[in-house]
């Protein structure tokens, strides 16, 4: 029964998030609050571009996080600094295409979307 909450109240809190925009969501807080529901182990959060990768998995539930164009740019910019052009130029065109050639963003199960401050 657990493991069926967190697999349906989970992506719909997310989804009421990113709608709503006013719910600030503590994933650290919720994670926290879930070790006196699951037994440890039974949930295995495994984050970054390259997490979704076809060779990893399978996974129950698979999340892809986006955001326009604009808004990656002036978050890598206030993260990278001075590194920002390279960044830029090499890393996000690698990303991009890394997740064009394995159809990582239509592979996931929830897309959310994050160009708002709620979500």
């Amino acid at each position: 029964l657990s493991y069926f909450l967190i697999l349906t109240l989970f992506p719909l809190l997310m989804c009421v998030n990113y709608l709503i925009g006013l719910f600030h969501l503590d994933l650290e807080q919720l994670l926290q609050g879930l070790d006196q529901v699951l037994p440890a182990g039974a949930l295995t959060v495994l984050e970054g571009s390259y997490a979704h990768h076809p060779a990893l998995g399978p996974y129950t539930l698979r999340v892809f996080l986006t955001c326009a164009p604009a808004v990656q740019a002036a978050r890598l910019q206030a993260r990278e600094g001075g590194n920002f052009e390279m960044f830029r130029t090499r890393w996000v065109p690698l990303e991009e295409g890394y997740l064009q050639a394995y159809g990582i963003e239509a592979a996931a199960d929830l897309v959310l979307h994050t160009d708002t401050s709620g979500g």
